[in-house]
């Protein structure tokens, strides 16, 4: 899904099934343009919202590369908890780099956002 602000788009996100029942993960990228000004995390928490309240996901999960500190803030920002950091787990621009996995239950998000 594109993330447009004055016909301009300025991110993107995405959802996918993981092959456990009611579990998706999320991904995003955003241009740096448009880094602070809570656009990230205005789109991203309607994207858990909407899985949450209209699909009935049980739980979201995000895999990030663990030198992506803004991702990884955005994360927490949004009441995810990281649940693991692989240690050199994923090849990503010509080196292998650590990978953080964070997620939130649905339980999670009613209590911090209801």
């Amino acid at each position: 899904m594109a993330v447009v602000l004055e016909a301009k788009v300025i991110g993107d996100s995405f959802v996918s099934y993981t092959g456990m029942q009611e579990t998706v993960e999320i991904g995003y990228t955003f241009s740096k343009d448009f880094g602070g000004k809570s656009y990230a995390q205005e789109a991203v928490h309607g994207l858990i919202a909407t899985l949450f309240d209209q699909y009935q996901i049980h739980r979201i999960v995000a895999n990030l590369d663990a030198r992506n500190t803004s991702s990884a803030a955005l994360c927490e920002r949004l009441g995810m908890r990281k649940e693991a950091h692989f240690i050199q787990d994923y090849w990503s621009k010509d080196e292998w780099t650590d990978s953080l996995f964070y997620a939130m239950l649905a339980s999670e998000f009613d209590t911090m956002f209801r």
